[in-house]
């Protein structure tokens, strides 16, 4: 195949991966709005926000870094298992750290829903890692795949959970949690991408590397976050 017939390949594939979901989320929306008080709405929607605010704070953007890197070595499987390797040895220690605390200081919210919340936020960056991770490999088909599976769980959960059984903002975010346990579990079988994880590949100096590739990308993600959930922070304080 061509390098421009390539290119034209994986830019639709990437496309219909990423304009489903936005569809699914469309779908979703009216029965969320629907059958969730206007509290239990704004605090799924501020759950939702806060979660894509605080990925790249806490993972300091390093699954860019999977894509980046991953291309450079593609074909060579010792280099690959040491970059995913890792990516994961970084990405999971501080991400649970980060959970504990906020598991105990998420202020106004029940113990049961605070454990939701911390589960949604742990699988949630570990589908974005993985997703990453499957296109650093070139298995874009596998990426918008992911999506669109995640986008028609998240659709499928909520009618289930918000619509049949009625179980608001709780029914909500085990839609979430749901909707990304079964992407990244996808991933995981489809791309394998637990084989790549190997301890003894494990170093320093190759943190060091996707870090300070990685980090200087985290201002911009988290200011145009900032920009739209600071006004519902301050809603919600009130």
């Amino acid at each position: 195949m061509k390098r421009e017939e390539k290119l034209v390949k994986n830019t639709i594939i990437l496309a219909i991966g990423t304009f489903l979901p936005r569809v699914a989320s469309f779908v979703v929306l009216p029965i969320l709005t629907e059958y969730l008080s206007q509290e239990e709405y704004g605090t799924y929607d501020l759950i939702t926000v806060l979660v894509s605010l605080l990925l790249p704070a806490v993972t300091l953007q390093i699954q860019t870094a999977a894509f980046r890197f991953l291309i450079d070595v593609r074909g060579n499987r010792e280099k690959e298992n040491e970059i995913v390797s890792n990516i994961f040895a970084f990405t999971i220690p501080v991400t649970s750290i980060v959970l504990l605390i906020l598991f105990f200081v998420m202020p106004g919210v029940d113990k049961g829903e605070s454990l939701l919340i911390c589960v949604y936020f742990l699988f949630d960056i570990l589908v974005n890692t993985a997703r990453q991770i499957t296109r650093g490999l070139s298995k874009n088909i596998d990426y918008s795949v992911s999506a669109i599976l995640g986008s028609i769980g998240r659709l499928i959960f909520a009618v289930m959970f918000v619509y049949v059984l009625r179980t608001g903002l709780y029914g909500a975010t085990i839609t979430l949690v749901a909707s990304v346990f079964f992407e990244f579990l996808f991933l995981c079988i489809r791309v394998k991408i637990l084989s790549y994880i190997k301890p003894a590949l494990i170093n320093v100096s190759t943190i060091k590397d996707l870090i300070a590739y990685s980090w200087p990308m985290v201002p911009n993600s988290m200011s145009m976050w900032v920009m739209r959930v600071s006004d519902r922070l301050v809603v919600t304080a009130v």
